[in-house]
């Protein structure tokens, strides 16, 4: 199959919320390189995670990825 380097960019905000540390994120992403099937791909979008423990974390990424023809 193959995997993907992505880069990211954006902003991690942490708040207090009722007594709780909220910590969010959101930005931009950029498809940087792939092996295998992912070779020669391209793409970005845009993230949005929010942490819902100190170890895990909820998020959506949106965009589009272009895979050559083979």
């Amino acid at each position: 199959m193959g995997s993907t380097t992505s880069e990211y960019s954006g902003e991690i905000t942490t708040t207090m919320k009722e007594g709780q540390q909220l910590t969010t994120g959101k930005g931009a992403w950029k498809f940087v390189s792939g092996t295998g099937a992912y070779s020669d791909g391209s793409g970005n979008g845009t993230y949005d995670l929010t942490m819902i423990s100190q170890t895990e974390f909820r998020g959506s990424w949106k965009g589009n990825v272009t895979l050559p023809k083979k």
